[in-house]
């Protein structure tokens, strides 16, 4: 997503360790034996007269895409995204960050400091599938 508004973290492998070979740059101007092996996309909130850094406008920064390779789970990546979501989120003065997260993996995001806000949903109607939740976290 190319919204101004958007921050995309990668956790990378830079060792080629747990790495399927995917993703290396080969000496192309990229770091060598590099691969991406957790994501995270970050909507920020709109900023007040574009300041941005520090604003106390509030609002609610928004996560998607949270995902980190099978070979790198259990290892901490997802909760490092999630870490470095929120001080990017404070950095611009959000009061919450939130996602919508599948049932399914709502006590992970409780661990984490996030509550459920309302009920659950289903994301895709019409088209079967798991449930889920909105998931918010203060940022104070």
């Amino acid at each position: 997503d190319s919204a101004p508004n958007a921050l995309h973290l990668a956790a990378m492998d830079e060792s080629g360790a747990g790495s399927k070979g995917a993703g290396s740059n080969g000496g192309d101007g990229g770091l060598p034996s590099s691969t991406v092996c957790g994501v995270l996309s970050l909507f920020l909130p709109e900023t007040q007269s574009g300041s941005g850094s520090g604003s106390n406008g509030g609002g609610a920064a928004k996560f998607r895409k949270l995902a980190v390779d099978i070979p790198w789970q259990k290892r901490g990546l997802a909760t490092a995204l999630i870490e470095t979501a929120a001080a990017e989120a404070r950095l611009v003065g959000a009061a919450t960050l939130c996602c919508d997260a599948r049932a399914s993996q709502e006590a992970f995001y409780r661990a984490r400091g996030f509550e459920r806000a309302g009920e659950p949903f289903n994301k895709y109607p019409g088209k079967g599938g798991e449930m889920y939740v909105s998931m918010r976290m203060a940022l104070s």
